[in-house]
């Protein structure tokens, strides 16, 4: 395992980094996923392509992607290049069902909805029970969803 200084998002920049008073496991790169914010911090910010190239990050094994980035998801999914989308054979992603309903953010989940459709099954985690999501319903099933987030586990 590696931890690397950066988030990951949409574009290669500086961000601010709104940090939870309440839970210091929800800072995020959007003002909206934080409700009690006490302070910021300056973060880089690489896509995920990005990183990958100047890490030089091997490609050579399946993968296993787990992503709970606080409601940038879609953005940073967004940015996942074919080569590493071929490669993953698990990924377990949270989503905002809030969050997707921004601008921004939809355009890219529905990028990452078409990309999504790679894998053969799709389970919804949740405490209550876990249950099969229909890939190809993926986006309408985010988007109309009441719960605050969505774990979703895709196996190929």
């Amino acid at each position: 395992t590696s931890v690397y200084p950066y988030a990951i998002g949409a574009v290669d920049e500086e961000r601010d980094m709104y940090l939870d008073a309440s839970n210091g496991g929800n800072n995020s790169l959007l003002s909206d996923a934080v409700e009690q914010k006490k302070d910021t911090i300056r973060v880089s910010v690489k896509r995920f392509d990005t990183l990958l190239e100047e890490l030089n990050i091997p490609l050579d094994k399946p993968i296993i992607l787990k992503m709970d980035i606080q409601g940038v998801e879609p953005l940073a999914l967004s940015c996942v290049p074919e080569t590493l989308w071929n490669k993953i054979e698990i990924a377990m992603v949270e989503f905002t069902p809030t969050l997707v309903r921004d601008a921004e953010i939809a355009d890219a989940f529905a990028r990452v909805c078409l990309e999504l459709r790679r894998f053969s099954a799709c389970y919804r985690i949740s405490d209550v029970r876990d249950e099969a999501i229909d890939i190809m319903d993926l986006k309408d099933f985010v988007e109309s969803s009441t719960v605050s987030h969505l774990n979703l586990l895709f196996v190929k």
